[in-house]
Formats: C-alpha cells, structure tokens, sequence
C-alpha cells in the first residue's frame, strides 16, 4: 500500500478518541485539521500520488475508495469531539457554496413536458 503520509506515533493516535487517527494519516494531515479547503487539498494530493504511482487497477481503486472514505469522515462534523472543529468544518468558503450549487443541477437537462389544458364548454 502506498504511504504518502507522515508515520504517526502510537501516542498521538491514542490521544484520537474519534477513531479519526486512520483518516488523518491517510490524507497525511496533522490531528485535528478542521479546515475544509486543507482536507480537500489534501485528499487531491493523494488521489493524484496514488494514481501516478499505482501498478494496478484494482489497487488504484481500493485506495482511492479508502481516500474518499477518509475525507468524507474529516469533513463530518458529527465525528469531531470539540466544538471548534464542528464550527470550522460548517463555515461555508466560495467554493464550498460553488460546488453545492454545481451538485444540484443534473447532469442531464430533462425535457420539459408540455401539458394540454382541457376547455370545458
């Protein structure tokens, strides 16, 4: 498996009581990064290691489903014990509003259907 992290040390991950220890050293963050443009960067960085430096498919997509896995857990502010990271992870940057608004349009623009009116006479 890939390690594009810094090796933690059993204590800092002892001292994790969300069980985020994994997540953090996945993405290679410190402990307790509660900025969401950090965890975002830092998920990208190792998506793009892991495909530049994966032998095969099947791995690739192992690993970059653990990295999505790991993100979305750092971003889950239910997962966060202290209430400033719960407050950093809801603050909403330009992009944050920017890809929301991009996620609710669909994909495929659906034909609108014409209804006929009946005349009653």
């Amino acid at each position: 498996m890939l390690s594009t992290a810094p090796q933690m040390q059993p204590s800092q991950t002892s001292r994790l009581s969300t069980g985020l220890g994994h997540a953090y050293a996945t993405l290679g963050l410190r402990a307790r990064e509660a900025r969401v443009d950090n965890i975002r960067a830092a998920a990208q960085k190792t998506a793009r290691k892991i495909k530049e430096f994966s032998d095969s498919e099947s791995e690739q997509e192992n690993l970059l489903s653990e990295v999505a896995l790991c993100t979305y857990r750092l971003l889950d502010p239910r997962k966060r014990l202290r209430q400033i990271e719960r407050i950093q992870l809801s603050i909403l940057s330009e992009n944050a509003l920017e890809l929301q608004a991009q996620s609710r349009r669909p994909l495929l623009a659906q034909p609108r259907r014409k209804v006929a009116v009946l005349q009653t006479a």
